[in-house]
């Protein structure tokens, strides 16, 4: 079964100035150690196709992933 791999990443220019820290929580990053590649990577995909949790970038990949991996693949009771 697929987990997905939620990210809540940090600006760190704006953590450092202890200002209010401006984060973005992905419903998907990839799943790597640094957080500035993955920082870099979703900032490489279109603003209207990022995983931000509630945005139409998520609704966006959960349709493309549906039409990847359906679920009566990945469950038989939904066969």
């Amino acid at each position: 079964m697929y987990k997905r791999n939620v990210m809540i990443l940090t600006n760190p220019v704006a953590a450092k100035k202890n200002v209010s820290i401006n984060t973005v929580t992905y419903e998907w990053a990839p799943p790597v150690q640094n957080q500035a590649l993955a920082r870099q990577y979703m900032q490489m995909l279109p603003k209207e196709k990022q995983p931000v949790a509630g945005s139409e970038g998520a609704q966006y990949r959960k349709k493309q992933l549906a039409k990847q991996l359906p679920a009566h693949d990945q469950d038989p009771s939904k066969c």
